[in-house]
């Protein structure tokens, strides 16, 4: 018995759907794989969050609580941090963080020592 027309359109369609399916779904995988691309964690185009927001000193409270020290286009921000909420506490007029202050007590340690063995010649 050879197979009648309404068989051959029923596999058709089906054949014509998964295709179109497999199609669709590649194209969003696609636009996916740029869109991760192309951003690289900018928020905006030509804006990225990393140059914009740094986090400079962070001390733990508690069990998931933290106070931390955040540089946002040059101002310092003392935030309280929960996992429900960020806080802001304070803006920080002047802020040294402690890399910096360790390499300035180092640096005026080493300068006094040199004065010491130049016989305060410096």
């Amino acid at each position: 018995m050879p197979p009648t027309t309404d068989t051959l359109s029923a596999s058709d369609s089906w054949l014509r759907m998964s295709l179109a399916l497999a199609f669709v779904i590649g194209l969003v995988l696609l636009s996916a794989w740029l869109m991760k691309k192309l951003s690289a964690g900018r928020l905006f185009p030509g804006q990225s969050l990393q140059s914009d927001m740094k986090i400079v000193a962070r001390t733990t409270l508690g069990e998931k609580r933290y106070l931390m020290v955040v540089e946002i286009q040059k101002k310092f921000l003392l935030l309280g941090v929960t996992p429900q909420s960020v806080n802001l506490i304070t803006e920080l007029e002047h802020f040294q963080a402690q890399d910096e202050v360790k390499v300035s007590v180092f640096e005026r340690i080493f300068r006094s020592a040199g004065k010491q063995i130049d016989g305060g010649k410096k």
